[in-house]
């Protein structure tokens, strides 16, 4: 699965964001959001799809708000950031990087329930898409609600269980929640097929839960 907006392919676009949200701070000032209305469903698009019709009017709305979204972002204009995100997740409920980029605005306004019923209805839309449940996962990990970052990680693992990325996020949870051997679990499935951050590894042996035999770097 490829995002088309980023030469990453979707699983390395969604652990480098975890680790890039973590510095992302509130604004420190009010901002008011309207409320998610989505589009009606002709006025609809999977980003997914392979069609051509339905690839072409994702592109559109790309070319006309993602540049601009992430242009106003960069400037701390986070209110129209938020209004070309908005756009392009009516159009485009389930599109990966734009519901990352209204997570990150919903973190920098000190609003992060805003993104909320972007990603509901993501889900809803296409409950297949396992990137969904990732990004909403990833998102709930950062607000603190580790019980439920790990059901949507459950979820996306029931749709992609080879995702190596989505066992280092389920144990990075499940060590939150002090969950020792479960986090163990998922780490070490993680690592053995090949995911490449220690900062869950690193984490569980400073506690003492990682297999001294696997100490070593």
């Amino acid at each position: 699965m490829t995002i088309r907006l980023s030469p990453l392919p979707t699983k390395e676009v969604l652990f480098v964001l975890f680790f890039s949200l973590l510095g992302i701070s509130s604004l420190g000032y009010a901002i008011e959001f309207k409320t998610f209305q989505p589009n009606s469903p002709a006025n609809q698009n999977d980003y997914f799809s392979t069609d051509s019709i339905s690839t072409k009017r994702v592109r559109t709305v790309e070319r006309h708000h993602w540049d601009k979204a992430r242009q106003h972002k960069e400037r701390g204009e986070i209110q129209y950031a938020f209004g070309d995100i908005d756009f392009i997740l009516r159009y485009v409920p389930n599109h990966p990087h734009a519901l990352m980029q209204m997570s990150e605005i919903s973190m920098a306004a000190g609003k992060p329930d805003t993104v909320r019923p972007y990603l509901d209805y993501a889900i809803q839309y296409r409950p297949k898409n396992s990137s969904t449940h990732i990004i909403y996962g990833i998102h709930l990990h950062r607000t603190k609600n580790y019980s439920e970052a790990v059901q949507h990680y459950k979820r996306a693992l029931e749709l992609d269980p080879k995702a190596s990325e989505t066992h280092y996020n389920l144990g990075l949870s499940y060590f939150e929640l002090k969950e020792y051997t479960l986090a163990q679990k998922h780490a070490k499935i993680a690592y053995d097929r090949g995911y490449p951050l220690p900062g869950l590894k690193d984490k569980l042996r400073q506690l003492g839960h990682w297999p001294p035999q696997e100490n070593s770097p």
